[in-house]
């Protein structure tokens, strides 16, 4: 069992690398599966991906935050076709209570187990973006759209999240009130001039 999960979840090469499963069930149940049981597992297995299961609750979420909080969540899409690491996404733009956030996906993430740092979150600083923040996640294998979730909810209350995570506070206290242009434009045209 050891080899197996080894083979499947950490992809190293052994004896079940390329197992079917149907061989599986032999090994596992000492018998050949009738035609039913093997299409019930496949199907079983299909409908059981973890990774996919995590992705496509993380692109829910997004969307109905997006959704949600269109006056303060704006999201900067390219060309390529939405995947389970986001790659879809160039960037997202958060109107936070006293400063303006810029959240990235790492490219190089993968949808689950992706590590504490799989988003990059900069602040507006009046001329442009900053450097990357250091904001670590509690744990070590939080799923990237998870991360992207967390940073959109935590910079839009960033008035909460200063006194929270120390990394923040004194380019918060710095920036506090600058606002991004580009920000103002989209508010402005998905709601029109303020009177």
């Amino acid at each position: 069992m050891q080899l197996f999960i080894e083979a499947y979840r950490y992809s190293r090469r052994n004896a079940y690398s390329n197992i079917s499963p149907r061989q599986l069930f032999v090994l596992s149940m000492g018998r050949t599966p009738s035609e039913a049981e093997n299409e019930l597992m496949i199907h079983y297995l299909m409908q059981n991906r973890t990774s996919d299961i995590v992705a496509d609750r993380a692109s829910k979420m997004l969307d109905d935050i997006v959704s949600k909080h269109s006056s303060k969540v704006f999201v900067k899409y390219n060309d390529k076709k939405p995947n389970n690491v986001f790659s879809h996404i160039d960037y997202i733009k958060v109107r936070g209570i006293g400063c303006d956030w810029k959240i990235i996906p790492n490219s190089k993430s993968k949808a689950i187990d992706v590590g504490r740092q799989a988003v990059k979150t900069r602040i507006f600083r009046g001329n442009g973006y900053s450097d990357p923040i250091c904001i670590d996640n509690s744990n070590n294998n939080s799923p990237l759209g998870d991360q992207i979730a967390t940073r959109i909810l935590a910079t839009m209350n960033d008035e909460y999240m200063v006194s929270r995570i120390h990394t923040v506070s004194s380019l918060y206290r710095e920036y506090e009130g600058r606002r991004d242009r580009e920000i103002d434009s989209m508010l402005k045209s998905q709601f029109g001039e303020e009177e």
